[in-house]
Formats: C-alpha cells, sequence, structure tokens
C-alpha cells in the first residue's frame, strides 16, 4: 500500500543515511521502525525495595549527610 507522510528534513536525512549504512531500502527501515514501534509494551516490572537491616535481623544505623561528611571528611 502507498501513502504520503510528511517528515522534517533532518528525520528523513538520517532515515536515509541509517538505511544506506544497513544496506536497505527506505521503505524497509520505515516498515520496521513503525512494527518496532506497535509491538505490544511489556508490563513494567516493579522490584520490591530495598531491606534495611542485616541478614541475621540486626538492625544497621541509618547516617545522615552530616553524619557521613563527618565521618568521612572530619
Amino acid at each position: 500500500m502507498r501513502i504520503e507522510v510528511e517528515l522534517p528534513g533532518e528525520l528523513l536525512e538520517r532515515a536515509r543515511a541509517r538505511a544506506k549504512a544497513e544496506g536497505t531500502s527506505l521503505n524497509q527501515l520505515f516498515t520496521l521502525a513503525l512494527e518496532e514501534k506497535l509491538l505490544p509494551r511489556k508490563p513494567s516490572v516493579r522490584r520490591a525495595a530495598p531491606a534495611f537491616g542485616s541478614p541475621d535481623g540486626r538492625p544497621i544505623d541509618v547516617l545522615t549527610p552530616e553524619q557521613m561528611d563527618g565521618a568521612m571528611f572530619g
């Protein structure tokens, strides 16, 4: 299917350069880019917050920035 799309000149030049560097046509570059953009999104994975304390359950003191500066720089 044939369509007409307006692109900023700088973007078109970058696309032409990429297609040439990859040894492909501009049509194929646009097709692959659009296919990639339209892939289903992966659900974001939320990581658990790091646990405070040592593995044996003893609490660890958390220093304030001022205490850290004092410990590092005296």
